[in-house]
């Protein structure tokens, strides 16, 4: 008796069983190459789950063309219907034989094709997604002249005048960068091509611009001279060359200025009108030369390092120049700029009242100076933590200067504090345009906050450029380290980029960096944290950050007594500090403590009492780091529940701490079974 084959024995036949395993190796084989390539080709990091998804769906379409379709001498033909089974003996083959039916050879190449399909499709999108913006806003630049005025050489050898040669060329930047059809390099950018040995075409290229200043300052007696000259940046042809030769005083120094402004603007882009030229020579400031020294002398040590020192004597050097000129406008704002920073950085509380005198002599001079607004923005921002109102005051700076990096960069911290990533981004990458080599621009304002938006690929590239700029900083490390967890290549991906670094110190501190980071390859790097309790005590945060590292580790009775050591510095730290985040980050510490000693629940109160203190302040940005590890403080003492609810509040896919983070951190191992903090874990799939 006949009967149809069973559906198992027709899949078989059809050899679809063969396609879809032929199908799923080709697939996974094409995502793991994505996953190396994508990143490589500078895409999105959305390209690969792309690519992944479609390789997905394509399983379907390739069980459906096994099934339907075989290769046949005569080409491509509908799989002919089964015939009856009758007994054990079944019918012979049809005809063009089993080599010709569905062979693996055609089941194969339906296969690659389809996924070959699937990638084509995914990374075509993901590049002209990717690459679309940035070709789009490359396009609008060449349409816009640029030039790059490299710091000037101190021709005279004279550390004195170091100052005024850094003001020269401070002021005349300010000057050009005026002319809105020129886009003019900031300061901080060209700094570091200060006694550089790289080419004129070399530094172009990484500036992104098409000309190029360069000169030298010779001030001798009462003379100061100026010789410049402008320069192709892709030929390193010499356009011209010119020497301005002035009386060592406020007017000489602005003539210089105002002129060789002039100079470049007929070179480059609109010539100005002897009008225009007139007004910037007039726009002085100051007309005294001794207060502008002054001035400059300030600028120089403040903008030089963030150190308790050099921010002192910049205050010091600022105050003396309103002494010498009590109407000099841009000594007072930065003078009051200072200040805030003193008590944002130190906790130096009476140095806000200063910072307040200050800006208000500035708002006396000129209340609708782009420097008085932006001084209240500090202001508000170091001073109140009120960011709301800093948002204001930075908004209305930036409409009166548009397109300041050094607006638009504070501007992008307030809106992170506030969680508004997109409008940070936007403002930082505005910044970027005029500031492209900047590295705390580059590093931690795009770098991290492209990272904690979710966009993986956009800050492994900022970090890339990061590292290039300043190849010995600890925290570009810790920071890839982190977006290689985020990129989905967890533990090992972290472990890889921290052996990257081949300077020993400088390995060591971008282990303990970022805590989950330390806490998550510290048994692969013992070595180091070991070396590093035996150094210098770090920062609060790196302090931090190194407790939390080695409390995973079997220390010896001699290492401790170091961390006992570090922990009492924490605690004084802590009673003397001033700044909200590095005590409520010292606080926890001493909390965390507290508990891997065995104390339970109560010993958290007063944990819990400055975290919702500092809650009140709206800062969205530093909340989610404290409240991410107030929870673990809660797990490690026993109160699971308490923890569980935190977390359900902080673990948001995309933003600074994600499922990835819980996977991979140690510190939950207490509550890890509980299946509510697997579900927690499991949000938003990835890694």
């Amino acid at each position: 008796m006949s009967a149809k084959p069973s559906f198992l024995q027709e899949l078989k036949r059809r050899k679809v069983i063969r396609a879809g395993l032929v199908y799923g190796a080709v697939a996974w084989a094409v995502v793991q190459a994505a996953d190396v390539f994508v990143p490589a080709l500078g895409l999105p990091e959305w390209v690969l789950t792309a690519i992944a998804l479609v390789s997905l769906l394509g399983l379907p379409l390739a069980l459906a063309l096994a099934w339907a379709f075989d290769l046949r001498e005569g080409g491509i033909e509908r799989t002919p219907a089964a015939p009856d089974v009758a007994g054990p003996a079944a019918a012979g083959p049809p005809p063009g034989g089993d080599a010709a039916e569905g062979s693996p050879a055609w089941i194969s190449g339906r296969a690659v094709g389809a996924v070959a399909v699937a990638l084509a499709i995914g990374v075509s999108v993901g590049w002209l997604a990717g690459r679309a913006p940035a070709e789009a806003g490359r396009a609008s630049e060449e349409d816009r002249p640029s030039i790059a005025v490299l710091p000037f050489t101190n021709l005279a050898l004279d550390p004195e005048a170091a100052p005024f040669v850094e003001g020269l060329h401070d002021d005349l930047l300010t000057q050009l960068s005026r002319l809105e059809r020129l886009r003019v390099i900031s300061r901080t950018s060209v700094q570091e091509y200060r006694d550089t040995e790289k080419t004129i075409p070399a530094i172009a290229a990484e500036l992104g611009v098409g000309h190029v200043l360069e000169g030298g300052v010779q001030r001798d007696g009462g003379r100061v001279r100026l010789n410049v000259q402008l320069i192709d940046g892709r030929t390193d042809e010499h356009l011209w060359a010119e020497t301005f030769d002035r009386d060592l005083s406020m007017g000489g120094v602005f003539e210089i200025q105002s002129e060789l402004a002039a100079r470049i603007a007929g070179s480059l882009a609109d010539a100005l009108s002897p009008a225009q030229v007139g007004e910037m020579a007039t726009d002085r400031g100051t007309d005294d030369l001794a207060a502008w020294e002054e001035f400059q002398r300030g600028q120089m040590l403040f903008r030089r390092s963030l150190v308790a020192d050099d921010v002192d004597r910049a205050t010091e050097a600022f105050r003396a120049a309103v002494r010498l000129d009590p109407e000099y406008l841009d000594a007072w704002a930065a003078l009051a700029i200072a200040e805030a920073t003193e008590a944002w950085e130190w906790g130096r509380g009476q140095r806000l009242a200063r910072a307040e005198e200050a800006v208000a002599r500035a708002r006396a001079l000129d209340p609708n100076h782009y420097l008085t607004h932006l001084a209240a923005g500090y202001i508000r921002y170091y001073g109140y933590r009120d960011y709301d109102a800093a948002l204001e005051e930075f908004r209305t700076a930036e409409r009166l200067r548009p397109g300041d990096p050094e607006v638009l960069q504070p501007m992008g911290w307030v809106l992170r504090r506030l969680g508004r990533w997109g409008e940070a981004l936007d403002a930082f990458e505005a910044a970027f345009e005029r500031d492209p080599r900047h590295f705390e621009l580059v590093w931690t304002s795009l770098g991290v906050t492209n990272l904690f938006w979710g966009d993986t690929a956009a800050a492994r590239r900022y970090l890339d450029l990061a590292e290039d700029i300043d190849p010995g900083f600890a925290g570009v490390y810790s920071i890839k380290a982190h977006a290689a967890l985020r990129g989905g290549r967890g533990v090992p991906g972290m472990e890889r980029e921290l052996r990257r670094v081949p300077d020993a110190a400088t390995r060591r501190a971008a282990v303990y960096d970022l805590e989950v980071v330390g806490r998550a390859v510290a048994d692969r790097f013992e070595d180091d944290l070991l070396a590093a309790l035996r150094g210098p005590v770090p920062t609060p945060d790196g302090l931090f950050g190194l407790i939390e590292a080695t409390s995973r580790l079997s220390l010896s009775p001699e290492d401790s007594a170091r961390r006992a050591a570090v922990l009492a510095v924490a605690d004084s730290l802590s009673r003397y500090t001033g700044n909200w985040s590095y005590q409520l980050t010292l606080t926890l510490a001493a909390a965390l403590e507290r508990v891997r000693r065995g104390a339970g629940p109560g010993a958290l109160a007063d944990l819990d009492r400055a975290v919702d203190a500092f809650a009140a302040q709206g800062d969205a940005m530093e909340l989610q780091r404290i409240r991410y590890n107030q929870a673990a403080a809660h797990a490690i003492a026993g109160d699971a529940d308490t923890a569980l609810r935190i977390l359900d509040e902080v673990i948001v896919p995309g933003e600074r701490f994600s499922p990835l983070e819980l996977r991979v951190d140690p510190i939950w191992d207490p509550i890890r079974d509980d299946p509510r903090f697997r579900a927690i874990a499991a949000r938003g799939g990835g890694g």
